[in-house]
Parts: structure tokens; sequence; C-alpha cells
């Protein structure tokens, strides 16, 4: 199978597809025929249209659609009428291979998928869907994967667990209110038709039931497996290597019950896996805990590179491996919030609250204040004061429960945060997963003697936050001794700071106060010739009277914030310290920074860094979710462009403290000749601005200058293939370099859209290890074909 070209089979391919397609045009025709009311001949055509191709569009698919397996990596192309894409996934990343047998698809077609999850995407990156062979292929993946690293084999299972019956029908019960009050609303106004509403809810119920019990969990030495065995089959495995975080979990109802529901993180946010409704979560999480501190769920790169440093005998500084600690005192395994730093402000919100209520009573009962004309004077601060002291109460009662509630702890091999009330929550990292820690104290935490600490993980959408907790310098030399954060400065870099260089920084800001000058002035000047009255100076005058206040204001506090910061890049890792009224320290490890953004000032050569840490934050908008990386950056940096390339240089090749300097003041004599450098055609961008101005056609007027800012846009660009890095220039006013580490790069993807296609060029995505979203595109290049070959033998 190695090395051979699979395909899906054609029949099940084409029937799933022409289904969708099928309801997809009679969704289309009904929309039509309730929006225009056209008539049945003219539905009839439109929908035959669509079908014919649909089924031509299915068809292109699926002659496009083709699986490589080689030993190493595993390579999909596909494509449609307009589009072509290949991608590449290499093995020794994969966080989450699934096989499923569709119940229906197997009794027609004897056919199934298979899944394979990376640690560079957060979705299923290869999905071979509608293969007759998938078993087949799920059971080589596994040679595969344990012939690239991994230690999946099936011997002695650690734990297994299903879900708890009990538990499963009282979650069944809590979710089957929606379907009783659908139920009461059919009843009154179907009357005897709401019994067929009552059946399909009683089968979907019986369905739903038998799908949640047949589960079963097993934990291996390498690997969790879980299948699923009503009606469709599934069969997962997640490689012990890979797995990120765990996390614990138990509402009201579970605490009862005494079931758990485990979560279980891969690396890349939106990777996680849910264990629900099982008794042995806790065992589940002790094993796994166990296998953190043994080493068996230490990730590929880093028994890479425990193997290349034990090969070299030695144990050099420039290793970057966090080994955790021997034994952890008894009080790091308990630490709490302060409580005086968390009630201060609901008891200051209090007595607020309470102080306004009571005067604003006092003074209406004494007759302060004329009932008949001003007891707005008194009605509305005795609500607002009411209003304060709900809230202060409310949040004392919250933060009273945190206190009681939440714990952290330092553990040899891993750190935890642990909610224990009403309902339970743990959330663990380890300390293999670990990719950054950041201090941050705020006024209120100077306040109090308090901070928080955070922690980075690759695996999980959010940090672990010890959050308000007393400022201890033995925790401080405990965190920093536990993940190697604990090495003098061997470069220190500082910002250069000076009145000039912040004009140069803020050049669109002087463009906007010129724009507002010369508005003010024309009004001001119109204004006096329309009534005669000589203000022509008023506005301008303010306007910049406003504008130096505002620069000298920035400039003060410039100097004041950029005194106090310290880039220092240690033998292993960076430690940044920035901040003025909120202050941070952040660490991380040089082979934890999955790329750096540089950006150049206008007219100068100072700029800013800004380093990309492994790992995300996932946040909830009312748009929807947020991905953001983890990153710091440090402004007025001089010299940028020998330092884009000089921290390339300390990351990668962790150059001495004897070489940087001498790196820096030779800087030509150390860059590698570029191996491939092209840039993108402008038609494509040129003629999606042409489109989108006559469409909007009111903007037609401006295309002249949109067009020209796009064109000079196109060829600011810059793609670089260098001899260990991929870099990307681009930027008019402020020129930006984007640059990713090869050994950082877990797949990449090449892609021909439709104006690719017609300009002849293409686009190549890269994907990292810890990102779940792209990390960088390289759009519209003529040579995109040699660019992703020549990419594909590096990385």
């Amino acid at each position: 199978m190695t090395g051979k070209t699979l395909k899906p089979e054609k029949v099940p391919y084409f029937a799933y597809n022409i289904f969708a397609y099928l309801l997809l045009g009679l969704f289309g025709v009904f929309a039509l025929w309730a929006w225009l009311n056209l008539s049945f001949p003219t539905l009839l055509i439109i929908f035959v249209t669509l079908q014919v191709l649909g089924i031509y569009s299915i068809s292109v698919s699926y002659k496009k659609q083709k699986f490589i397996i080689k030993s190493d990596k595993i390579i999909e192309k596909s494509g449609g009428i307009f589009s072509d894409s290949e991608k590449e996934l290499n093995i020794r990343n994969i966080t989450h291979l699934q096989l499923t047998l569709g119940y229906i698809e197997q009794k027609l077609f004897q056919t199934g998928s298979v899944t394979i999850e990376s640690a560079g995407s957060n979705f299923s990156e290869i999905g071979m869907s509608s293969m007759s062979n998938a078993v087949d292929i799920y059971e080589k993946m596994q040679e595969l994967m344990v012939e690239n690293g991994f230690q999946i084999q099936r011997k002695e299972v650690l734990t297994e667990d299903k879900p708890d019956k009990t538990a499963v029908l009282v979650q069944l019960a809590i979710n089957s209110l929606f379907w009783i009050g659908g139920f009461v609303f059919s009843l009154v106004a179907l009357g005897p038709l709401s019994i067929f509403v009552l059946m399909i809810a009683a089968v979907a119920l019986v369905f739903n039931y038998y799908s949640l019990i047949k589960k079963e969990y097993k934990l291996y030495q390498g690997s969790i497996n879980y299948s699923e065995n009503f009606l469709t089959k599934v069969r997962a495995v997640v490689p012990i290597e890979n797995l990120s975080d765990t996390g614990l979990n138990q509402n009201i109802f579970s605490r009862a019950l005494g079931v758990y529901d485990l979560t279980l993180s891969c690396q890349g946010s939106g990777q996680e896996i849910k264990f629900k409704n099982i008794k042995k979560g806790e065992e589940f999480d002790t094993q796994v805990d166990k296998l953190i501190r043994t080493g068996e769920a230490t990730s590929l790169e880093t028994q890479k590179r425990r193997k290349t440093t034990k090969q070299k005998g030695e144990e050099n500084k420039k290793s970057d491996i966090k080994t955790g600690l021997n034994s952890v005192a008894d009080k790091f395994k308990d630490i709490r919030k302060d409580g005086t730093r968390a009630l201060a402000v609901p008891a200051f919100l209090i007595l607020f609250g309470l102080t306004m209520a009571a005067i604003s009573a006092i003074w209406f009962i004494s007759g302060g204040i004329d009932p008949s004309r001003h007891v707005g004077f008194v009605i509305y601060p005795f609500i607002f004061g009411v209003t304060i002291l709900f809230s202060g109460v409310s949040s004392a009662v919250r933060s009273a429960v945190n206190l009681y509630a939440m714990k952290y702890s330092v553990k040899e091999h891993s750190i935890r945060e642990e909610y224990k009330f009403l309902s339970k929550d743990m959330n663990e990292f380890s300390d293999d997963k670990i990719t950054g820690v950041y201090f941050k104290e705020n006024l209120i935490d100077r306040l109090f003697n308090t901070y928080s600490i955070h922690f980075w993980s690759l695996g999980s959408g959010s940090d672990i936050e010890f959050a308000g907790i007393k400022k201890d310098s033995d925790l401080d030399n405990l965190i920093r001794k536990k993940f190697d954060y604990n090495k003098p400065s061997q470069h220190k870099t500082k910002p250069d700071f000076n009145f000039v260089n912040m004009l140069k920084q803020k050049t669109l800001s002087l463009v906007v106060w010129a724009f507002i000058f010369s508005a003010f002035t024309l009004v001001s000047l119109m204004a006096d010739a329309l009534t005669g009255f000589p203000m022509w100076w008023i506005s301008p005058v303010a306007i910049i009277s406003l504008a130096v206040v505002w620069y000298f204001a920035a400039y003060a506090y410039g100097l004041w914030y950029y005194d106090r910061v310290e880039l220092d890049f240690c033998s292993n890792y960076l430690h940044l310290k920035q901040g003025l009224i909120t202050k941070y320290q952040y660490f991380a490890h040089y082979d934890d920074v999955r790329g750096i953004v540089t950006t150049k000032y206008p007219l100068t050569e100072h700029g800013r860094i800004k380093f990309k840490v492994s790992g995300e934050q996932v946040t909830q908008t009312d748009k929807g979710k947020r991905i953001n990386t983890n990153d710091f950056s440090v402004d007025y940096i001089p010299n940028i462009p020998v330092k884009d390339e000089l921290v390339d240089l300390i990351l990668e090749k962790k150059i001495s403290e004897d070489e940087i300097d001498q790196v820096e003041q030779n800087i030509e004599d150390y860059r590698e000749e570029k191996l491939l450098t092209t840039k993108p055609s402008v038609a494509n961008p040129a003629t999606v601005a042409i489109i989108f101005s006559i469409i909007l056609f009111p903007l037609l007027p401006f295309l002249p200058f949109y067009l020209g800012y796009v064109v000079w846009s196109a060829k600011k660009k810059t793609f670089i293939i260098e001899p260990y890095r991929l870099v990307k220039k681009w930027g008019i006013l402020y020129k930006k370099q984007q640059s990713i580490v090869f050994r950082k790069i877990d797949h990449i993807n090449k892609e021909q859209g439709m104006f690719n296609k017609l300009f002849n060029n293409g686009t190549v995505t890269i994907n990292t290890v810890e990102s779940s979203t792209t990390e960088m595109t390289l759009g519209n290049m003529p040579d995109y074909e040699e660019f992703y070959e020549k990419l594909k033998k590096l990385y």
C-alpha cells in the first residue's frame, strides 16, 4: 500500500455527492419559487441545470481526488472545476487517527472513511472517504506511525471504561426538556398529530441512548483508543506522544452520580477529544500523569532532541529540554488566591454603593429636598447606589466561592488548576507541552503584593492562570528552575527610543493629523468667507496645539516606559521585561518560538520584533471563535534589517555568547545564500480590484488610486527559501518580514483557484506544528510548482 495511489470507490462517492446536490437543488428551487414566484417549467429548467452542473463538478472532483501514502508522509491531491490542490502531512505529527464504518454505507457499498488529524490543524487534515479498503488503510497507518517513532502497540491495558448508563439516562433526560416543550406545544397546535412528534422524539432518544453507551475507552502504554459500536462503527487512536493536556470535569449532576468527563487535548487548539460520563475519570487522569512522569507522553520532537543530545554524549547548555523536578514542596501543591486582594474590589463597591444609597435616603427623609420638584436628585443616586451595592455583593460572593473552590498546584512534571464547588473542573498541562510562561502584575497587584502567573500550552485553547496569588520568591525560583529559565543573559537588547524615532514610528498618525489640520483650515476659511468673521486662525492653532500636546505626552510616557524594557537572549530561552502600569515578564524557550515577524518603521532602521510562541488562545466573540497566537513583541529595536537575521540565527543555531556580537557586526558574512526568490503576480489582485469596483460602481472614480495601491503592494512582496528558513517580505510604508525555520513546519499545501488558473500561477500555504490555522500564505506565485517542490525537500 505504501507508495501506491489510492482513490475513493466511484459509486458511493458519486451517490453521496449527488444526494447532497439534489437536496441543495431542491432547496434552491423552493427559495426561488417563494421569492420570485417563478413558473414550474422555469423552476424545472433551473433544477435540471443545477443537477447537470453538480454531476459534472463531482466528476471533475473525483478524477482529481488521490491519496499517496509514503513511509513518512501522506499526500492528498484534490480540486474542482476551477481549482487544484495538494497537501501533505508528516506522519510524525499525527495526533488522531480514526476509522469510520457507516451503517448504511457498509450495507450498501462496503466502504468506510479514515480521517487523520495533524498537530498543525484544528480539523481533519486528511479525509479519505468512500474507501473500499478503509480497515487496511487504518491498520497500515498505525504501522507507519510505529515506524516513525510512535509507541502505539496495544499490549497491556492500563485502564478502560465505558459510559455509565445511569449518567447517560440523566443526561438525556435533561436534554429532552426541549422535546417535552415541543410535544406540549404540538399537542396544543396539532392535536392528534402530536403523537407523530412524540414518536419521532422517542425514536431519536433511543438511538441517542444506544449511541452514547456503546462506547469503549482504553488507555495503553503508548496510546489512547476509543470505539463506538452502535450501527456506525468507529475506531480511533490517539498517540500518547502528541497528547498535550488533560482536563477532568464534573457538573452538579455528574458529581452526584460519581462520573466524569475527561478531555484530552492534542497539539493545536481545537483538537479536543472528550470521554463523557465515565466512572474511572480520576484513574485515567492518574495513569496519564504517570506516563508523563515516566516520559512516555513526551513529544516526538523532544524525544528526537534528547536522542541527538545523548548520541553527542553531552548535556550542552544549548539544549531546550524541560525535564520537570524530582520533588516539589507541599506548599506549592495547594496555592490559593490571596483573600485580601480578591475581596478588596467587592468591598469597595459595597462600601461605595451603601454610602451613596444611605446619603440619598437620609437627605430625602430629613427633608433636605422638595419631593415635588427635585426628587430625581435623590432617586437616581439612590438607584445607582443600590445597583453598585448589589453588584459588590454579587462580586463578593463569587470571589469568596473562588477563594474556597480554586486551587493551583505545581507538580513534578505538570502544572494544574482545579475548581471544586458544586461542579468540579481540572485542567493540567504537562511540562513538556508548556511553551511559555509570563508573570503579570497590575496596579491592584502592587497594592496587595500579588501577581498572576500564566502558562501557555501546545494543545489548549486557553492558558492556565495562577490568578491573584501572593508574590513568592520561592515560587518564582521553582518555576524558573522547573522550566530551565534560570540561565544568565548572553545578549541584552534595549529599545532605542527618542523623539525623532517616535515621530518616524508614528508616520501614519502624522498623516492623520495633517489631514485633520487641512480639513479644519478649509472649514475655517469657508466660514470666514461666508460670515466675514476672521476665525481662520482659531481651528488650525487649536489642532496644532492639540497635536503638540499629544506627541509630547506620548514622548514623556515613552521615555518612562521604554527605559524599563529589556530583552535578554539567554543560552536556551528568551526573557522579556516590559510594562509600566501593568508589568510583564515573558519566558519562552528558543525551540518553542515558531517564528518571528519584524516591522521596519518608515525613514529609519528601527522597528519591532514579534516572537510567535507555540500554542494559541481561543476566545469567544459575538461573531464566533477568534484564535489569537501566543506572542510578545518589542518596539524601537535598532538596526532591524540586521536583527531579523541575527534573531533567527540565535533561535535556530543557538550561537554562543561570544559569537553574538561578532555575528551582529559582520552579519553579511553569515547571511546564507538564497535558494529561491520569487514574487507574486500582480494580475490576480488587480483583477479582483477592478471587479470589486465595477460591482460597487460608485467607487469607480477611486479605481485608479485603489488599483495603484494594490499593484504597488503586490510588487513589494517577496518570498524566499533559504537553507534553514522560509522568509516572506511585504509592506509599503512599514516594511515587514516573517520567517519560519524548517523544523517548525508541519505540512505544506499548494492550490490553484479560478484566478490562479486564469493567470497560470498558484498559492503555497504553510502550517506549523503548534498552530491550528495557516501560519503563512504565499499567494499568486508564477513558479509556485518549483517553490513547492523545493520546499518539500528541505523541511
